[in-house]
């Protein structure tokens, strides 16, 4: 499946845009769904929210970072130690 959100989902046939696109590209028998958010300004954000609660509700801090650890680290900390692409597989 292909989740289209953010302001880009917002064009004119995206998703036949982008099925043209990757069955020039894909084997012929490959199925796949195309399908854009309900709101794709906002469901980016409210995904994030949702997973932040979450986090913090059950106390798994160790994916927040704190102002002081900012400020004493900096963003190339963040970087360096993966904080800048989170992987969710």
């Amino acid at each position: 499946d292909i989740f289209i959100t953010g302001g880009c989902a917002l064009f004119e046939n995206i998703q036949d845009r982008i099925r043209n696109e990757l069955r020039c590209s894909l084997p012929t028998d490959l199925n796949f769904n195309i399908r854009v958010a309900n709101d794709p300004i906002l469901d980016a954000w409210r995904g994030m929210s949702k997973w932040a609660y979450n986090q913090y509700n059950s106390n798994n801090l160790e994916s927040f970072w704190s102002r002081k650890q900012y400020e004493e680290q900096g963003v190339g900390y963040m970087a360096e130690h993966g904080f800048g692409c989170v992987k969710l597989i």
